[in-house]
């Protein structure tokens, strides 16, 4: 059977998914918030089960969050939707209303401290959001830093791997690969203090394999 979804000249299919985008100004900052996800919402964090992609093991199943994203201010750089958003030279408690029409943010007093990146790949990440486990709940931090070797700095507090992502190429011949939670721990942030989050190689590749005849079969998937 030969399926062909792209356009003819008899007509063409189109498919989509409903998302929003609201834009205003909030602390004297032009503020704008993506659905990212496409959940029709704002605010959310939505969990997937099995990428499918990579071979479905039922005691291993992958898992990964989409988020928001919300630009502040000049910013050519979105930050992931987080209950705690870095703003105005703090952190703001950021709340939407029921209806996802207004925005509230209150400023907080917290103690910070810093995570440096520390990925051993030839490519670095486009974003890599880890999430505040103890305190802080829905607070997600991007903390690949604007400029390479820098740090992020996120309230002091308990944290895990939630997402990531590394892409290479662009147009037709880009590349990309999401960067998972896996089986990764998580990781303290003392107040003042820095921690160093590494990442990367040496890899362990996972696969199964077969015999057939005098052949055996490697499935990497």
């Amino acid at each position: 059977l030969d399926v062909n979804y792209s356009p003819q000249e008899s007509g063409g299919r189109l498919r989509f998914q409903v998302a929003c985008g609201m834009a205003g100004k909030a602390l004297g900052d032009a503020f704008e918030v993506y659905d990212c996800n496409l959940s029709g919402q704002y605010g959310d964090a939505n969990e997937i089960v099995d990428d499918q992609i990579t071979k479905y093991d039922v005691k291993d199943t992958i898992r990964f969050v989409d988020l928001d994203g919300v630009i502040v201010g000049n910013s050519r750089q979105a930050l992931p939707w987080s209950s705690v958003l870095p703003m105005a030279g703090g952190f703001q408690r950021a709340t939407f209303s029921p209806d996802g029409a207004q925005v509230t943010l209150r400023k907080l007093n917290l103690e910070t401290g810093f995570i440096k990146l520390d990925l051993a790949a030839a490519v670095q990440p486009t974003y890599l959001v880890v999430e505040e486990v103890d305190r802080l709940p829905g607070a997600f931090f991007n903390v690949v830093p604007l400029k390479k070797g820098g740090v992020v700095e996120v309230p002091a507090g308990t944290y895990r791997v939630l997402c990531g992502r590394l892409q290479a190429g662009s147009k037709t011949s880009m590349k990309v690969a999401r960067i998972y939670q896996g089986h990764s721990r998580p990781f303290d942030v003392a107040t003042g203090a820095t921690y160093t989050l590494a990442l990367g190689a040496p890899y362990t590749l996972q696969s199964d394999s077969k015999i057939e005849g005098k052949e055996m079969i490697v499935d990497g998937r």
